[in-house]
């Protein structure tokens, strides 16, 4: 089955990995309920229909740190459940076609940037719960982050984006990243896998 991915629309996952499931049983642990505590990876929709993300290793196309992908494929070797918010953009056509060329221009600017991880990305993800905010930027860009900055460089949200205010549950419906958008407003969670 094909589905259709349009530019930052945001793929939120739940993957079955053993740092997923990490990821998952940390946000039970500090409150998070529901849907949005299984949420453990955060995606974009790019340009001709593929998907931009900052993941560890994707093994089926051996890249790893902010990367873009045809769409189709990453699906079938997505492990895990995977659902769509559909971004719509507020104002006339020349607004939403001049946020979407900001949109690609920032996903292009960070493909190759390294994936937060190891012992700085735990203690970045122990840090995200309590929402402290002293913790810097290291250079390196972890899933939800990327999404953040490429929506804040587009001009459609006003939170401050830095690795310790980002966990991707925060992209569920309702949650902190929805609070922070502006002229634009993501949809509800459509299932796609």
């Amino acid at each position: 089955m094909s589905y259709e991915i349009n530019i930052g629309d945001i793929l939120a996952c739940s993957g079955e990995s053993e740092p997923s499931e990490r990821i998952k049983w940390y946000n039970r642990v500090c409150g998070v309920r529901g849907l949005a505590a299984e949420i453990s990876h955060v995606a974009m929709g790019a340009a001709a229909q593929q998907v931009w993300e900052s993941t560890t290793l994707n093994k089926w196309c051996d890249k790893s740190g902010v990367q873009i992908n045809p769409f189709d494929e990453w699906l079938e070797n997505y492990n895990g459940r995977v659902w769509v918010r559909r971004l719509k953009v507020y104002g006339n056509d020349f607004n939403r076609e001049s946020v979407l060329m900001r949109i690609e221009r920032w996903q292009h600017k960070l493909i190759g940037t390294p994936y937060e991880h190891g012992i700085p990305g735990w203690w970045e993800l122990a840090l995200c719960i309590p929402r402290w905010n002293f913790w810097n930027k290291t250079g390196y860009v972890h899933c939800s982050q990327g999404d953040a900055e490429v929506y804040k460089y587009a001009d459609l949200c006003d939170m401050e984006v830095n690795s310790s205010n980002m966990p991707p549950w925060t992209f569920w419906i309702g949650g902190p990243f929805d609070e922070s958008l502006r002229g634009c407003e993501l949809g509800g969670m459509e299932r796609l896998k």
